[in-house]
């Protein structure tokens, strides 16, 4: 199994990218059952959303979800923090749950945010591997490519809803 993953980073990512929806989705069912009295705090990507739905404002969007943010973010959330956790031999699963807590507090650090740290935990791991099998630099697109399908995915939902 993990043979398969090392050979096919991309067709990985995307997969990663579309079970980070998922999260998502699981995430907001399961607290709008469990909690139906929380108060919702809107997604990061909600709040700073267009007010109109036109295709080129989905594909300026796009751009922005898919590459924009996801390459920055890769790299100042799961690149550097990776440098001091490599240089103590600290194992992959404590990088996780750090970048996890930390994608869950920059996401605005509520119940309704708990999807988003678990999928940056998800993608944590996904980096750490990567970065095991072939190097920072793929671990690095290929992180990029997962953030950048969870967001243009959710981004799209958006769209046709």
């Amino acid at each position: 199994m993990i043979d398969r993953l090392r050979r096919h980073v991309w067709l990985t990512s995307v997969l990663i990218g579309v079970g980070c929806v998922l999260v998502m989705v699981a995430g907001t069912v399961l607290l709008a059952l469990l909690a139906p009295d929380a108060e919702n705090t809107r997604w990061a990507g909600e709040l700073t959303a267009p007010a109109e739905k036109s295709i080129p404002v989905l594909l300026r969007e796009l751009a922005v979800a898919g590459l924009a943010i996801p390459l920055p973010e890769t790299l100042i959330l799961f690149a550097l923090p990776a440098l001091p956790f490599r240089g103590f031999s600290a194992p992959g699963w404590l990088y996780a749950i750090t970048i996890g807590g930390l994608g869950w507090l920059i996401h605005g650090a509520g119940a309704h945010q708990i999807p988003h740290g678990l999928n940056f935990g998800l993608l944590a791991l996904w980096y750490w591997s990567v970065q095991d099998w072939r190097g920072w630099k793929l671990a690095v697109l290929a992180t990029t490519l997962a953030h950048g399908v969870w967001n243009a995915s959710l981004l799209i939902l958006w769209f046709v809803r």
